[in-house]
């Protein structure tokens, strides 16, 4: 229909009509309101987004679904950033317990050397103790 326009300025003025129309969506009406200082986006704002707001949702139980999605998905995306801190804490905790169990065991490998030096001081006392016959 956009195609067939005329060539003159009435018919490039019509065609472009047309196609913002259809591009905008608007309605028969909508579009005969239009005026010359409604131009490009800013004149899609106040009454007239919102009537295309609502015919693109729709009303009813469409448009409560859709909101209903649109909550769910924010939730979604809420409890994922707290899955991605709770990693990061896991991580953070993993790292702390890895470093507290390699203490641990240096602790227990120099407390072994300790007993084992000990060991040999009791019985090489013991054994000057057997020598000098003290008791």
């Amino acid at each position: 229909m956009a195609s067939h326009a005329d060539p003159s300025l009435k018919g490039i003025r019509d065609r472009a009509l047309l196609l913002f129309g259809f591009a905008s969506a608007l309605r028969r009406c909508e579009l005969v309101g239009l005026q010359l200082s409604d131009n490009g986006p800013a004149y899609v704002s106040g009454e007239l987004r919102e009537s295309l707001k609502e015919r693109r949702l729709g009303s009813g139980k469409f448009r409560r679904r859709t909101v209903a999605m649109e909550k769910a998905i924010l939730e979604i995306e809420k409890q994922t950033r707290g899955l991605d801190e709770i990693t990061k804490f896991a991580g953070t905790i993993r790292s702390s317990s890895e470093k507290i169990l390699d203490r641990a065991r240096i602790m227990r490998e120099a407390l072994g050397k300790q007993i084992n030096v000990l060991g040999t001081t009791v019985e090489d006392l013991r054994s000057l103790f057997d020598q000098a016959g003290v008791e």
